[in-house]
């Protein structure tokens, strides 16, 4: 997998590239010009995010569900997620499974929807108590469910 400095990189010469094109060979008498805003801040991989995403493996191995690895940051799309990433643990991409996201003809597989619900909220609920208590449902001492 690619490091976040690889991405970082990356970035650069794509963009360095992508400016030699938009400057090099224009008829006489024109010009162009390319602009670049990097809206969303990259969002690297941490130590916290690693921690939750083996919580999430947890949750998934007791679902039977696969195991989830991080996504690659060359491949994986902008999340609202990469403002705090710096400063708090997250994960991104626990929503709505489909495909076409936040675009013309998306679609949800509702097929998926219990699994992914069952695995946000067990996710939640191992944040606060031992994961097996959240699959037997047994009481906690000394812990409150409130």
């Amino acid at each position: 997998m690619a490091t976040f400095g690889h991405f970082l990189q990356s970035s650069l010469r794509v963009k360095e590239r992508m400016q030699s094109i938009v400057t090099q060979g224009n008829p006489p008498g024109t010009k162009a010009e390319i602009t670049f805003r990097d809206l969303y801040p990259p969002m690297p991989p941490t130590a916290g995010n690693a921690a939750l995403l083996s919580k999430l493996d947890e949750v998934n191995r007791a679902l039977g569900a696969p195991n989830m690895e991080a996504a690659d940051p060359m491949i994986r799309g902008a999340g609202d997620a990469s403002f705090v990433a710096p400063f708090v643990a997250v994960l991104d991409g626990l929503g709505a499974p489909g495909t076409g996201m936040h675009a013309p003809g998306e679609s949800v597989d509702l097929a998926r929807f219990p699994l992914q619900t069952k695995r946000v909220a067990l996710l939640i609920y191992a944040r606060a108590f031992p994961l097996e208590s959240a699959i037997g449902l047994e009481p906690i001492s000394g812990r409150s469910r409130g």
